[in-house]
């Protein structure tokens, strides 16, 4: 086996300097930039400056990515709106970062982390300005839920799915607003209630997003089949030439009065019209990242909810920038189904900055305990049983890596998302050229044609014809986006290793490497399902669209 790999070594030698030259030609330099800053930040993690003060490193870089991204792409208001957005947003969610205490006295303790009932009655006007940013997280992330759903068309029907994914977030959203508020309240007025009194609004909210979540994984279909029948009649209706008055309607009664409502009507062809389909893939995505955004919002919260709320909008703003970029520049349907690694690492820091926004550290001094007792204050569970020590462990573990649990269940929106803004978004799409018609005029199975562009019309439901290329590109998206997370967690582990004699390994680096690599396995569990589920949900929707087809 050495001898056959040296053998393929020395014959490669002839070719090395075209490949190298053929995949430097292919770098543009939006890759090369965010290449060379995706390696400077993995091995910075050798030093202890770096470790310190990451999330100022963080923060800088995602503002710097993104004007670069809005800077290289074609000229447009809307994303230099975006891009304007997402800066003020990354700036503001700054506040949110708790200081280490290596940051030194320069730099302001915040309180963000403590819940309500934990702070002092002298701070009223601090505590109700920090309740209503609560209300309006809350209030902004289920109305930008709904409107994009109902937009979509995924709202129409009576079907189990469709109601919990239209009601649900907003009654969570009620009960988390009133368990935040509960806790306002005076100590001695809260401590009359009965343990069972004060966790029921936090076992309904859990207990809520748990059957959203169940009802969407057995029906995640949010589309809507209308059979239509045509009618023929026996004669031809006539016209009405005038409606303003009551002779123009007698008039027409009089000369059609034997075509309605009698024998001569014929039940002509049906037709079988389908609302939703155009985004019947990403909704019930959608649908449960707004349920776990919810969960998570609770668990770290009423201080750092807006944190959250941040990370989801910066999301929201990388999915229109990057369904801009491909879209301008697509030769064929199969290049839309590629995401560029400038878009992953732009995922990946929004990530990064949220583990900090929400009040975190790489420091155990900064694991926020408090969130073990949510909905199980004052109870029995929480003792020395096996349910005893695991609940509470959840809890804290979700209020760790909360960031990474969410940026993992939408990444296939990643994927989806040329398809699904083109659709809702008109004024994104490029403009209709001899290029675009020209381009991969070529076979391929229907992935590439001259009717491109009035094939994105469908919507995502193009994909549901091409479903081995769809799975394939969302498993290159999935490794694209565990190498980046798996690079750094290899640097800080070599980092660790290397260092071990520093004198501030078991302070700095030590723990590092620990949140780095926990980190990065709840992001394989959660990427895992996530697979899992987007294979569900193409599968049911590929099976009602074979059934649309055939009707």
């Amino acid at each position: 086996v050495l001898a056959n790999g040296m053998s393929l070594l020395w014959k490669l030698r002839y070719c090395a300097v075209d490949v190298v030259r053929e995949a430097y030609a292919k770098m543009s330099f939006e890759k090369n930039i965010s290449m060379a800053l995706f390696f400077l930040l993995s091995v910075s993690v050798v030093s202890n400056s770096f470790v310190i003060h990451e999330s100022d490193v963080v923060a800088f870089s995602l503002v710097s990515l993104l004007v670069l991204h809005a800077h290289t792409q074609p000229k447009s208001a809307l994303i230099r709106v975006l891009v304007l957005l997402s800066v003020g947003l990354i700036r503001v969610s700054c506040v949110y970062i708790r200081c280490r205490e290596e940051h030194g006295p320069q730099c302001q303790l915040t309180q963000f982390h403590k819940p309500l009932s934990t702070l002092d009655h002298e701070s009223s006007f601090y505590r109700n300005w920090r309740y209503f940013l609560t209300l309006v997280s809350l209030l902004t992330l289920t109305c930008v839920n709904h409107k994009y759903l109902a937009t979509a068309g995924n709202l129409n029907g009576l079907s189990c799915a469709v109601l919990a994914a239209n009601y649900l977030p907003g009654l969570i959203s009620i009960l988390m607003a009133s368990y935040w508020a509960l806790q306002a309240f005076p100590s001695p007025l809260v401590s009359k209630l009965l343990p069972w009194q004060h966790n029921m609004l936090a076992h309904l909210v859990f207990g809520l997003a748990t059957l959203g979540i169940i009802i969407l994984l057995v029906n995640p279909r949010l589309v809507y089949f209308e059979l239509q029948r045509n009618i023929t009649r026996g004669r031809q209706a006539g016209v009405i030439t005038d409606f303003s008055s009551i002779p123009g309607y007698f008039n027409y009664m009089k000369g059609n009065w034997k075509s309605h409502g009698s024998l001569a009507e014929k039940a002509g062809p049906s037709r079988v019209t389908g609302y939703g389909l155009g985004s019947g893939l990403s909704a019930p995505i959608i649908s449960i990242v707004v349920l776990i955004t919810l969960v998570s919002m609770l668990i770290a919260g009423d201080g750092q909810c807006p944190a959250v709320l941040v990370q989801f909008i910066l999301m929201i703003v990388i999915l229109i920038l990057s369904a801009h970029s491909r879209l301008h520049k697509m030769s064929s349907v199969e290049s839309l189904l590629h995401v560029p690694f400038s878009h992953c690492l732009l995922w990946v820091l929004v990530d990064s900055l949220t583990f900090f926004t929400t009040g975190h550290q790489a420091t155990f001094p900064h694991i926020q305990w408090s969130a073990a007792f949510i909905g199980l204050e004052g109870t029995q569970i929480a003792g020395e049983s096996f349910t005893g020590h695991m609940l509470p462990g959840l809890l804290v573990g979700w209020n760790t890596f909360s960031c990474a649990i969410i940026s993992s269940l939408a990444l296939p929106l990643l994927l989806l998302a040329p398809f699904s803004m083109f659709l809702l978004i008109p004024r994104m799409r490029p403009v209709q050229n001899t290029h675009h018609q020209s381009n991969g005029s070529g076979g391929g199975g229907g992935l590439f044609g001259s009717a491109l562009y009035d094939s994105l019309e469908r919507g995502e439901s193009l994909l549901l014809d091409h479903p081995e290329e769809t799975h394939a590109a969302l498993a290159n998206l999935a490794i694209k986006f565990l190498v980046i997370k798996g690079f750094k967690v290899f640097c800080c582990m070599l980092a660790a290793a290397v260092l071990r004699r520093h004198l501030m390994v078991w302070k700095i680096f030590a723990p590092k490497f620990i949140f780095e690599a926990v980190g990065f396995l709840v992001a394989l569990l959660v990427l895992a399902a996530t697979l899992l589920l987007m294979r569900r949900v193409y599968n049911a929707l590929a099976t009602s669209f074979i059934k649309l087809k055939v009707s």
